[in-house]
Order: C-alpha cells, then sequence, then structure tokens
C-alpha cells in the first residue's frame, strides 16, 4: 500500500492546489524510481522547485522535502491554459495508475509500482537524456546534508574517527 498512499498523496496535492500555490512533498533518494519521475512532474508544473533536507531531522537518511512553488501559477492566459491541460493529463495518469496499484495485480488485491508506470511523466530514457543534470542540481545539498549526518552518526558510534 506504501506505492498507493505515494500516488494517492500526489493526487490530492495536484487537486487542491490553487493556482500559485505551494506543494511540499515528503519523498525518498532523489535519485531513484519513482522520487525522480515525480521531481520531474513537479518541476513541469511549478515555476521554482528545489529540494530540501532540513539538518536537524533525518540527515542521515534519503528522505527530503521536495518545495514546489507557483504550481500552474498566473501567467499569459495561454501559458496558464497549457499548464492547467498539462496538469489534468498527469491526474488522468495518476488515477489510472492509482487504480491499478489499488485493485490490479494478481487477485485484484492491489500490486506496486513497476518500472514503466510513471513513463506518462517521463521515461527512465527522457530523465537519463534531458532531466540529469537539473536532477543532480536538484540533489547537491540534499546529497551533503545526508553525507554531514552519516559522517556524524558514525563518529559518535566510535565506527569513524
Amino acid at each position: 500500500y506504501r506505492d498507493c498512499l505515494l500516488i494517492t498523496q500526489l493526487i490530492i496535492a495536484l487537486k487542491t492546489v490553487r493556482a500559485g500555490g505551494v506543494i511540499v512533498f515528503s519523498l525518498m533518494h532523489l535519485e531513484c524510481f519513482p522520487t525522480a519521475h515525480i521531481l520531474y512532474l513537479l518541476d513541469d508544473l511549478a515555476q521554482h522547485l528545489t529540494a530540501v533536507k532540513p539538518q536537524s531531522t533525518g540527515t542521515p537518511y534519503g528522505t527530503f522535502f521536495a518545495v514546489a512553488k507557483n504550481v500552474c501559477g498566473p501567467m499569459s492566459r495561454a501559458g496558464a491554459d497549457a499548464q492547467r491541460k498539462k496538469r489534468n493529463a498527469y491526474l488522468a495518469g495518476l488515477c489510472r495508475l492509482w487504480s491499478e496499484l489499488r485493485f490490479g495485480g494478481e487477485h485484484g488485491v492491489g500490486r506496486g509500482l513497476v518500472p514503466g508506470d510513471l513513463d506518462f511523466i517521463v521515461t527512465d530514457e527522457g530523465i537519463l537524456d534531458g532531466y540529469l543534470d537539473r536532477l543532480v542540481g536538484l540533489g547537491r545539498h540534499v546529497w551533503a546534508t545526508q553525507v554531514d549526518g552519516l559522517s556524524y552518526l558514525l563518529r559518535s558510534k566510535g565506527i569513524l574517527e
């Protein structure tokens, strides 16, 4: 149910955010599936996306917050219409996927995410060919904070000097 919950949260966020609003989303492992795909979606719909990893909590772990600002925000009328259409297309794909995650799979009891499920957002090749530099840029602060947290944890346990 973890994957279904993730998709549910994304659907709710996209359905409820006002034009120009902010979405804050807790994610894990910026460089992995499905997080990279979700970041692509948020980046595509927002005028500003950052990845934030507070130094006060969970620093050694792969968790972080994606903060998407000005989601489907005010711009030219044509630009706003295009953003709404894009959001609606993403929502339609997410709703289809949610149904499959919840009721598909063997015996109709649901299933987990598998590679290819989020290809309607972006393919793995699309990330590697056109989004990887942006993904690395988003991840630098997250990874640096995680390295500091891991270093502190290992020193406090006497594993590192």
